[in-house]
């Protein structure tokens, strides 16, 4: 017998004395690459041919796992390294040494030791080689994630070939189902299933770190009109060429995914304070900046961003990414093109936004959501109270603007029950402005025909501070009406 870790040649008799050996079988042919290392998507593996492979075999008898690598030199068509380690608890080493083709369990295939094998190579495949076959075992070891179950008595070489072919292809075909799931078509980026996870496993880093998270919401000012002007094939375009940019502002360990439409979220972790989230924001923002070209003409995008922190690991990913979306509704109604920090838990002044803002409960962030969304793709509607004149009771003298929200489930929603929340949100001006543009058109198709109506519109006491308020008023004489109509 060889020392502990040497190598058996062709025709050896078993497996050096030890804890890991291997069987190199015309060790200088090209490997296949397993699929998966750190902060990359999966990649299926072709196989066809021929296949190089390195397995990884865990079986406390020596005895059987030099029969294992006998079978399989025998079968096997292709380069072949069989490394073989007796416990369980020596496969991470192994796993993490390099790349592993295919993983088979012997003596230790309890549940335990198929979990951890998993959570260590999730895209590696595994075979359950058991003494005597069980259904109740097979069952548990194929819904524990084994590709498949097999027993010794009656195992040939060529049925354990035929068989890990067939675990490399179900990995495969696996694979490849779980990354179509979990990316988005257009772009390329993690969709927002898989941003999601990724956040939940930051959070969960988090309590064991210490370190701050933040997470980045990103909307594409005025997209809409370039989708209704240039097409949605332009529109495509914008969006792909926007995610190459925003992935080079990344390290290893961070994500963009693509949440719909034209959002993008991130997750960087490890963050020093909320400085440093800011000036990674700015970053960001500088990138997607950037002039593109659209049908031969150089165009600068602007894009609004909301940034949310977290150093407490109690908080959940929903209410993280609901933090930064309503950031980022604030930077749209600033005007856009810029990056706003969420209000911190603690009402931390630091951020430089209002810490007396209250901070909605799940119900709350759910309806904020929807009332973003609303305002975005138009689901406001404008009813209009008639105005009478007292001495005849019938006359109409003019109206009265209301604007109410026509929620795709809930039907009309009266202003009482969205307006407070809409002022929170900070979207009070872009309702404004929606209103009284359609005031502005139901005035110019009446007044031709009634040239005395008049059409009030109702503003929020704060708006008459607003700067914004002065254009919206100079657009009545752009549109052709007098102003006191």
């Amino acid at each position: 017998m060889t020392e502990e870790g040497s190598t058996i040649r062709e025709g050896a008799a078993g497996p050096a004395s030890g804890s890991a050996a291997e069987f190199p079988v015309d060790a200088g042919l090209e490997r296949e690459r397993p699929l998966l290392s750190s902060g990359a998507e999966p990649r299926p593996p072709r196989h066809s041919g021929p296949v190089a492979a390195h397995l990884l075999l865990v079986e406390r008898n020596r005895d059987s796992a030099a029969l294992i690598g006998e079978m399989l030199h025998t079968a096997w068509s292709g380069a072949i390294t069989l490394t073989h380690a007796e416990r369980i608890d020596d496969v991470s080493q192994h796993l993490l040494a390099g790349p592993v083709t295919a993983v088979l369990l012997g003596d230790d295939a309890d549940a335990a030791a198929l979990e951890r094998v998993r959570s260590l190579a999730p895209a590696v495949p595994v075979l359950v080689l058991a003494r005597t076959y069980s259904d109740d075992a097979a069952l548990r070891a194929l819904r524990g994630g084994a590709q498949d179950y097999l027993s010794r008595g009656d195992l040939t070489p060529e049925e354990l070939r035929r068989r890990l072919l067939h675990a490399l292809e179900r990995k495969r075909a696996e694979l490849q189902l779980a990354h179509r799931a979990l990316q988005d078509p257009l772009t390329g980026l993690p969709n927002r299933t898989l941003f999601m996870d990724r956040l939940s496993v930051a959070l969960d880093r988090l309590r064991r770190s210490g370190l701050m998270i933040a997470v980045l919401f990103l909307d594409v000012d005025d997209f809409k009109p370039i989708n209704d002007s240039l097409g949605h094939q332009v529109g495509d375009q914008v969006l792909t060429t926007l995610a190459t940019r925003l992935r080079s502002v990344l390290r290893p360990m961070d994500t963009v995914a693509r949440f719909g439409g034209d959002e993008f979220v991130f997750v960087f972790e490890g963050l020093a304070g909320a400085e440093e989230a800011v000036a990674i924001a700015e970053r960001v923002r500088e990138v997607a900046n950037l002039p593109i070209t659209l049908e031969g003409r150089s165009e600068s995008l602007a894009v609004s961003i909301g940034v949310a922190t977290a150093t407490d690991p109690g908080l959940s990913a929903e209410e993280l990414i609901n933090q930064a979306d309503g950031a980022m509704y604030h930077a749209k109604a600033r005007g856009g093109g810029g990056a706003t920090v969420a209000d911190r838990p603690q009402g931390d002044s630091a951020t430089g936004t209002d810490p007396a803002r209250p901070n909605p409960g799940p119900e709350g962030a759910a309806l904020a959501d929807e009332l973003r969304r609303a305002v975005e793709r138009g689901q406001l509607r404008v009813v209009y109270q008639p105005l009478f004149k007292f001495e005849s009771g019938r006359q109409v003298t003019g109206f009265e603007a209301f604007v109410r929200w026509e929620h795709p489930d809930r039907g009309l929603i009266a202003p009482t029950e969205f307006l407070p929340l809409a002022e929170q949100l900070g979207l009070l001006p872009a309702i404004d402005r929606f209103v009284l543009g359609q005031a502005l058109a139901l005035l110019g198709r009446l007044l031709p025909a009634r040239g005395e109506l008049t059409v009030s519109v109702n503003l929020a006491q704060d708006q008459l501070g607003e700067v914004e308020l002065a254009d919206a008023v100079a657009a009545v004489d752009a549109a052709g009406i007098e102003p006191d109509r």
